[in-house]
Parts: C-alpha cells; sequence; structure tokens
C-alpha cells in the first residue's frame, strides 16, 4: 500500500534500499508537494508533483491511489500510473472539498493518458 511522508530523505533512502534487495517489493510513498516515490521489481522512481496552488488537501491521497490503480490495472505502467495519479491529486488540491465537479481542466490531464470522462 502507499504510506503517507512528509518528503523525508532518508524514508527515500531506505524505500530505494529495499527495493534494489527485494525483488517483489512494492510501494507508493505519497510526498505531498514532493511528488511520489513508487518502488516495485527491484527499482524506484519519483514522479514530480504538479504545479498546482493548493486549496484544499481533502481526498488528495484517495484520489491519487484511486487514479494509480485505475490506470495500473489497465496499462500495468507503474511509471505512467503513478504520473496520472499525480495530476488528479494535483487537479483535487485545486479545489475546495473533496467531491469538486469535473472541469474542462480534469478532462485535459486525463486525456493525456488516454482516458475520457
Amino acid at each position: 500500500g502507499g504510506t503517507r511522508h512528509d518528503g523525508c530523505e532518508t524514508t527515500i533512502r531506505g524505500a530505494r534500499g529495499i527495493a534494489r534487495v527485494v525483488p517483489k517489493y512494492h510501494d507508493r510513498l505519497k510526498l505531498d508537494k514532493n511528488g511520489a516515490l513508487i518502488a516495485e521489481h527491484g527499482k524506484s522512481f519519483q514522479v514530480e508533483a504538479t504545479h498546482d496552488v493548493a486549496v484544499d488537501a481533502t481526498g488528495a491521497g484517495d484520489a491519487f491511489c484511486g487514479a494509480f490503480l485505475g490506470h495500473y490495472l489497465r496499462s500495468k505502467n507503474a511509471k505512467a500510473a503513478a504520473e496520472l495519479a499525480a495530476q488528479v491529486s494535483g487537479w483535487v488540491v485545486s479545489r475546495f472539498g473533496a467531491r469538486a465537479v469535473s472541469d474542462a481542466e480534469l478532462e485535459r490531464r486525463l486525456l493525456m493518458y488516454g482516458f475520457k470522462i
């Protein structure tokens, strides 16, 4: 599962170390404004956060997890899934409330990854 951390470099180094040693290790570390670290199959990579201005972080983690899982199950591509998840959670934090109404901006972000609303 994903664990929330506050951009701690020690945590990032630790997760990368585990990923190198344990080939079946899978984790998604949500790093708030520092993006996310994805570790799987002995490799790890970091995905940048968007430059959206945070208005309300309510629901951002759930949005990240849902978008990641939805795209990963469809594509089996963890990097693309994490990039989409960062876009969706960036959109969520730029709106007030956990249930923002989808708009043209969200549709644009989803279309970058082949999704239509």
